[in-house]
């Protein structure tokens, strides 16, 4: 007689359509387990994409959605997304789920926390084991959010992030660093290093418009950043190394592909200081078509802004570039700095230095063959605590504990 496979109920803000890590985890776990997604109406990044979405399956995993606030690129649109959620979520989420039972309960927290919430009530009355992936710290996240309102509720927050690690059973965090920031003792046995993985995606073939690839071919040195286009990514720091760069009469192409609710101030800035024949913007492009485009560029660019958190948090991104095997520039500090360097795929400079960090492409422009020592090829051991298979087995092994 066959065993019967265990269920597990992964709950997130975002899942399939919209691109997030949460989406590789749970296809892998469909394989092993019966797995069903609670999740809110696709509208991320902006609710354009996704007119008239209704699907509510994808392969063998069924998915319910709670509505939401649709959200647009204002602060506004962003926080009544996040606060609809929070109230739906449990609410419709409860009625969904109201004759099912789960072995085990996976929350994907990025940005607010406030999804362990109904998490925690969930768990309560499916008496369910539950783990918190913890990619964005709370509340240490409030001192770098530009609303001073919701500065103030950083108490509450501090209240809200305790009672839901109180309540759950594992912490996984993205950053071994985090382990320090989260200070309550009676946790510590809890943390679990979890990182975000390097990323599995079958890249597949795609022709490339004759402008785009006019640019990509073009015979000088190249930077490509892929990715979300926000505050976060210091893109007006950007813009200030590509300045430098340009004022020392030095050819080169900055490639975006992506999109964001900061394009426009960006946009309106590129041609305020005259870098429209330097950087171009191709949009949002599939992942599976994303290595056509990286495999003509010299390097791809990491950013995040000057602050604290940042310095102890790993942007996925940098497990995305991994798996497109270029050499990686970071404008970037702290715990990801050392990764790279460590792991021996790039080059970089503090977050906030730009000159130090036009200085150093100047260089590498000038004398390409820098490049040759800093291949994402290279394995190291630290590169292998982000393979797929190893980060996807301690997922298992904690879900299959009695």
């Amino acid at each position: 007689m066959e065993k019967k496979r265990k269920t597990v109920l992964v709950i997130s803000h975002y899942f399939w359509p919209e691109d997030f890590k949460i989406n590789e985890l749970v296809f892998d776990l469909s394989k092993k387990y019966e797995v069903l997604v609670l999740t809110g109406k696709p509208s991320y990044p902006s609710k354009n994409y996704f007119k008239n979405f209704i699907h509510k399956k994808i392969k063998n995993i069924k998915i319910y959605r709670v509505p939401v606030f649709r959200r647009t690129r204002t602060n506004l649109s962003i926080l009544l997304n996040y606060l609809s959620f929070l109230f739906t979520l449990p609410i419709f989420g409860l009625f969904y789920l109201k004759e099912k039972k789960f072995d085990f309960i996976f929350v994907y927290q990025p940005s607010p926390i406030t999804v362990g919430i109904a998490a925690v009530i969930i768990k309560f009355f499916k008496k369910s084991k539950m783990a918190l992936w913890v990619n964005d710290l709370w509340p240490d996240t409030l001192n770098h959010v530009n609303l001073p309102f919701v500065k103030n509720l950083k108490f509450i927050f501090a209240i809200i992030t305790n009672y839901i690690y109180k309540n759950t059973d594992y912490i996984l965090v993205q950053s071994n660093s985090f382990k320090k920031k989260i200070r309550n003792k009676n946790f510590k046995k809890k943390i679990i290093f979890f990182p975000n993985w390097i990323d599995t995606t079958k890249y597949k073939k795609k022709i490339i418009e004759v402008k785009k690839k006019k640019i990509l071919t073009s015979n000088v040195f190249k930077l490509m950043y892929i990715g979300n286009i926000g505050h976060s990514q210091d893109f007006m720091g950007i813009l200030k190394i590509l300045k430098i760069i340009k004022e020392k009469k030095i050819p080169f192409k900055f490639i975006v592909i992506g999109d964001g609710r900061d394009k426009l101030r960006i946009l309106e800035e590129v041609e305020r200081l005259n870098l429209k024949d330097h950087i171009y913007f191709f949009g949002r492009i599939n992942k599976e078509y994303i290595r056509n485009y990286s495999k003509f560029t010299d390097m791809l660019f990491l950013s995040l802004k000057k602050n604290e958190l940042f310095k102890i948090t790993i942007p996925a991104k940098l497990q995305t570039y991994l798996s497109l095997n270029k050499p990686i520039f970071g404008l970037i500090s702290g715990e990801t700095s050392k990764l790279i360097s460590s792991m021996r795929c790039g080059i970089t400079a503090d977050s906030g230095n730009y000159n130090d960090a036009a200085k150093k492409i100047i260089k590498i422009i000038k004398n390409k063959n820098i490049l040759k020592n800093y291949l994402s090829t290279n394995t190291t051991i630290t590169k292998k605590q982000f393979y797929f298979k190893n980060i996807y087995n301690d997922l298992i092994n904690l879900i299959d504990q009695k």
